[in-house]
């Protein structure tokens, strides 16, 4: 072929897919190019190419060429142009002629010629001697030694066949023993070159031919030394393991001399680091008993200036008034927060003593949850007291008063409705205990946070949990304090959705000491005045349901559409209806008891206002807000968030998710009437500005009433559409690019200051302009149709009779002034 001689072993060519090997130039061919090919009598295989005859040695492949100077009639050949005769000579056709010989009678050299090494250069630098060097394939000299440094790490040399009849035919081979993997055939190109060898001691090797195929054995021609940088060196990692020996050695003194110093900064280190995390957790515990005491105190508060501006002729459906009842039952609640929190600096400190007595357990305990019974009503729970009859023994009434409040508060607590709350009694008479257990479904606990449960300061909120709200994190720390004073045992446990807490009690009086004996004989299994003050859930009237106001407020709606409607958003059932009865004389009001509820009533009644707290299950107040404000259909509602919490970060918390106002809690009543006026006020004021049909002049300088910064940006908005009013490409986009707002953010700026979409503004202003242009010019409608940028003549029709209830032509007649 034209790009070598392929050939095929015969026991390839008997198979059904054979693979063909090649012999090109690199093995010897003197051209790619083959043009015929014969076999002499000896098996030799004779090809012409363009540049000479090869002969091919089948055994070997050994390969040795003759070309014009060797007696060819030229280095050219013919295709096919090959002819063996019976006394086999070959004849060969080319360009000037045709060759012909008796292959037996050409024979190969077995001469080999000298190689001379000249040019010799390392780093670009040429060696000092720039001498001649010979090589002879039989003798054994020494090679040549040359050592270079790291940064001269390349060099180059030429060889050539010292011989004046086939020097040109000589190939040659070399192998660099460290550098290369395997020799080198360099054919003809006697010009060496290597790089980037890395420091070490290398050998060249090099080997060459005749012409006639005859190759020298391998001759060691120089040695190579490579030094390495002196940083690097063997020497100088020596100095470096010294350097750092001697540094270990240092420190280590260093650090044995300052041991006792160090130990002692690590005890000062941990006794503070301990003190940080006991300071850390009373704040925690002191910011979370301040949540709890601001539900009392907003009720406490709001109920007496409601007091003060009723007539005291309102009461319930039992006639008693509400207010002062809820006064003096959350006054009673805050005295016995601030009371346990006093008991509880006494236990620790060791102060509270044991006061037992012989008591009718059975009856104290149907006295102690009896009140309960009444708040699952109202709160639709499922409350299941199991009391064993006829329990007698010796046990602290004031502590198992205790133990029994924090467990079953804490049960309705942190379920929500339409839960099970359980409560059993039992006397175990092998052990002479008194066995109780408090159940609650709803709420869900791993083993790490049931394990911290009765930790000071530990205070739990689980995704599970039906009422994810402040906790004070010392109820269940005082209750095991209260039961370990009485030698008993708590256990908690969470299971399949249930938290269960077994008290075990000793009722024997066996290990008591005398003067933990309260000798009395008035056998009075009541509770506590405080006890039954705080848990009188049957005096006052539990507020209606959510759903049931809302109900109400629906019809209230139908008989009275211009109320505005407020919705309140509210957890805790007292403060919603401290809220509503505050607003009702104004308002419409709607209440939802989490974020979720609040979502699926905005979607039904679209409120002017909402009132929201921020600590409540499900979703809190800050992510109510947060989607009320980025949802496009309700997103200029007013939004006020309640919220216990009332440092600047809460504040701005609350205002980066789009808060319109942010009120603490406990509120004055009067301050959150007006505040929700001006806000309801400010947003009607905004909307006249663009829905007076008397002015078709939008000024905003000339409003009162309308804060600087949504002035100016209302002023902008409108320049830029008065200059591109004429536009088909004034739209909402435009708007977005020029003010750097996304879609948005736009929206909801315009919705909150306008009531109005960004479209729905930008046709408000064209509109009036269309009709200043109607009284103010001598235009055609169809050219003030042009002037103004509408597109659609029909729509353009529709909406300015939509907008001014006839016809431009009409407009124009009706309200031109008669001169």
């Amino acid at each position: 072929t034209s790009y070598g001689l392929n050939w095929l072993d015969k026991t390839e060519a008997v198979k059904t897919e054979p693979v063909f090997k090649k012999l090109t130039t690199t093995n010897g061919l003197p051209n790619n190019t083959i043009h015929a090919i014969e076999e002499d009598r000896t098996g030799q295989i004779w090809v012409s190419t363009n540049k000479g005859l090869a002969r091919l040695d089948p055994n070997n492949l050994n390969i040795s060429y003759y070309q014009h100077s060797d007696g060819l009639q030229s280095n050219e050949f013919g295709d096919g142009a090959v002819w063996k005769d019976r006394q086999d000579n070959l004849f060969f056709g080319g360009t000037y002629g045709f060759n012909n010989f008796l292959p037996q009678n050409i024979t190969k050299s077995s001469w080999i010629p000298n190689l001379i090494a000249e040019g010799i250069s390392f780093g670009a630098k040429k060696t000092a001697e720039n001498n001649f060097f010979i090589l002879k394939p039989q003798s054994d000299h020494a090679p040549l030694h040359y050592i270079i440094d790291r940064n001269e790490n390349f060099f180059e040399l030429n060889i050539k066949a010292l011989s004046f009849l086939n020097s040109e035919k000589s190939e040659f081979a070399y192998y660099l023993d460290g550098y290369n993997k395997e020799w080198y055939y360099a054919g003809k190109n006697g010009k060496l070159n290597f790089s980037n060898i890395l420091p070490g001691t290398y050998t060249l090797k090099v080997k060459w031919s005749n012409g006639d195929g005859l190759w020298t054995e391998d001759l060691s021609f120089l040695t190579l030394e490579v030094n390495q940088y002196p940083w690097l060196t063997t020497y100088a990692w020596l100095g470096y393991f010294s350097i750092l020996t001697i540094l270990g050695i240092l420190f280590y003194r260093y650090r044995k001399n300052k041991l006792e110093i160090r130990h002692q900064l690590e005890v000062e280190h941990l006794l503070r680091k301990k003190e940080e995390e006991l300071h850390k957790n009373r704040l925690g515990f002191f910011t979370n008993i301040a949540h709890e005491l601001q539900t009392p105190l907003t009720l406490i508060m709001g109920a007496s200036e409601r007091q003060k501006e009723m007539t005291g002729t309102e009461k319930t459906k039992s006639g008693i008034s509400y207010f002062p009842t809820l006064i003096h039952q959350q006054a009673a609640k805050l005295t016995y927060l601030v009371q346990q929190l006093l008991e509880f600096r006494k236990v620790e400190a060791g102060f509270l003593k044991n006061q037992f007595n012989h008591t009718n357990i059975s009856d104290f305990l149907y006295n102690l949850t009896e009140p309960f019974m009444v708040l699952s009503e109202q709160l639709n729970n499922s409350f299941t007291p199991e009391i064993e009859k006829n329990m007698l023994g010796w046990i602290d009434k004031d502590k198992t008063e205790k133990i029994i409040y924090n467990l079953l508060s804490n049960a309705f607590k942190y379920s929500g409705k339409q839960e099970q709350i359980q409560f059993s009694s039992t006397i175990n008479k092998e052990n002479k205990t008194l066995e109780l257990l408090v159940a609650n479904s709803g709420v869900e606990m791993n083993e790490e946070q049931i394990n911290k449960l009765f930790e000071q300061f530990y205070s739990v909120s689980t995704a599970h949990s039906k009422a994810d709200r402040f906790g004070t994190g010392i109820g269940l720390a005082f209750t095991r304090q209260l039961v370990h004073m009485v030698r008993g045992t708590i256990i908690a446990e969470s299971k399949e959705g249930w938290i269960h807490f077994t008290v075990t009690l000793p009722i024997s009086g066996e290990n008591m000491e005398a003067k933990e004996y309260q000798q009395d004989n008035s056998t009075n299994e009541q509770p506590s005045y405080l006890y039954k003050t705080i848990t009188n859930y049957s005096e006052i009237e539990h507020p209606e349901s959510a759903l049931e106001n809302n109900k109400e407020a629906l019809v209230e709606n139908l008989l009275n559409d211009e109320k505005k409607k407020i919705l309140i958003v509210e957890d805790e059932a007292e403060i919603r209806y401290l809220l509503k009865d505050i607003l009702k004389n104004d308002y419409i009001i709607y209440e939802a008891e989490d974020g979720k509820s609040a979502i699926e009533l905005i979607e039904k009644v679209m409120p002017s206002l909402i009132i929201c707290d921020v600590m409540m299950p499900h979703m809190n107040g800050l992510e109510l807000c947060h989607t009320v404000k980025e949802t496009v259909s309700t997103c200029q509602i007013p939004f006020v968030l309640l919220s216990a919490r009332g440092g600047e970060e809460q504040h701005m918390e609350g205002y980066e998710v789009g808060a319109d106002a942010y009120i603490e809690k406990p509120f004055n009543a009067t301050h959150l009437k007006i505040r929700v006026r001006k806000l309801l006020e400010y947003r009607e004021k905004l909307h006249q500005v663009f829905f007076n049909d008397q002015d078709n002049e939008v000024n905003f300088s000339t409003a009162t009433g309308i804060e600087d910064a949504d002035k100016a940006f209302l002023t902008s908005v409108l320049k830029l559409i008065e200059e591109n009013i004429a536009s088909e490409e004034l739209n909402a986009a435009l708007l977005e690019k020029e003010f750097f707002m996304s879609k948005m953010q736009l929206y909801r700026k315009l919705k909150t200051l306008t009531n109005m979409t960004p479209g729905e503004f930008i046709k408000s202003i064209r509109l009036k302009r269309t009709a200043n242009l109607l009284l103010t010019t001598n235009l055609n409608v169809l050219e003030i149709f042009y002037q103004t940028g509408f597109n659609n003549q029909s729509y353009f029709f529709r909406e300015f009779k939509k907008r001014y209830r006839c016809s431009p032509n009409e407009y124009r007649e009706q309200n031109q002034l008669i001169e």
